[in-house]
C-alpha cells in the first residue's frame, strides 16, 4: 500500500509540475519557430532491448553494490521472526556499518539543512523549493518560520562504482559455491 501511495504521489506531483510550468511559461505569447530536428532512424527491437537492459542494470547496480559490501539484500530477504531481538540487533549493526561506509564512499551524502531536527529556522524568499519542502500552515509570502522535521539529504559528490560488463539486468549478486 505504501509503495502504491508513493508512486501515486510522485505521478500526481509530476502532472502538477508540468501543468504549472506550462501555465507560467510566458513565452507562449509569441510563437517561435523552432529549427527542424534531425530525423533519427527508428530504434530496432534489438537496440531497444539492449537499451532497456542497460537501464535496468543501472538501477539494479545500486543494490548489487550494497549486497556486495554490506549483504543488504541477504538481510532484507531473511525471515527475522525466528530470531531474538538481540540477534537481530547484532546482525543489523554489521549490515548498517558496511552499507553506511559504501554509501559514504560513493555518494558523499550531507544534510540539506544544517540545523538539527526540532530547531526553529527562518526560510527567506528565493529558497530552493526542490531542496526545502514546506509543510503545515504555510502562508503565501516568505519569510517563513518553522521547525525542522527532517533535515533532508543531498549529495556533495558522486563517485559511481564501475558497472560490470555482464548484460544480465536482473542479477544482483551471483551465487557463491565453495568447491571442496
Amino acid at each position: 500500500m505504501f509503495v502504491f501511495l508513493v508512486c501515486f504521489g510522485l505521478l500526481q506531483w509530476l502532472i502538477l509540475k508540468n501543468t504549472l510550468a506550462r501555465l507560467l511559461d510566458d513565452k507562449s505569447a509569441a510563437p517561435v519557430r523552432e529549427p527542424a530536428k534531425p530525423v533519427t532512424p527508428p530504434e530496432t527491437a534489438a537496440e531497444r532491448e539492449k537499451r532497456v537492459n542497460a537501464e535496468k542494470r543501472l538501477f539494479v547496480h545500486l543494490f548489487s553494490v550494497l549486497q556486495r559490501e554490506g549483504r543488504l539484500m541477504d538481510f532484507f530477504q531473511e525471515d527475522l521472526a525466528k530470531y531474538e531481538d538481540a540477534q537481530i540487533g547484532a546482525a543489523v549493526r554489521s549490515v548498517h556499518e558496511n552499507c553506511s561506509k559504501t554509501v559514504k564512499r560513493y555518494l558523499s551524502p550531507e544534510p540539506v539543512m544544517r540545523q538539527d531536527e526540532g530547531e526553529t529556522v527562518e526560510i527567506e524568499a528565493g529558497f530552493d523549493r526542490q531542496a526545502i519542502k514546506l509543510i503545515g500552515n504555510v502562508g503565501t509570502q516568505p519569510p517563513f518560520s518553522g521547525i525542522v522535521r527532517h533535515r533532508g539529504w543531498q549529495l556533495r559528490s558522486i563517485r559511481l562504482p564501475e558497472l560490470s560488463e555482464a548484460e544480465t539486468p536482473n542479477l544482483i549478486a551471483p551465487a557463491e559455491i565453495e568447491i571442496q
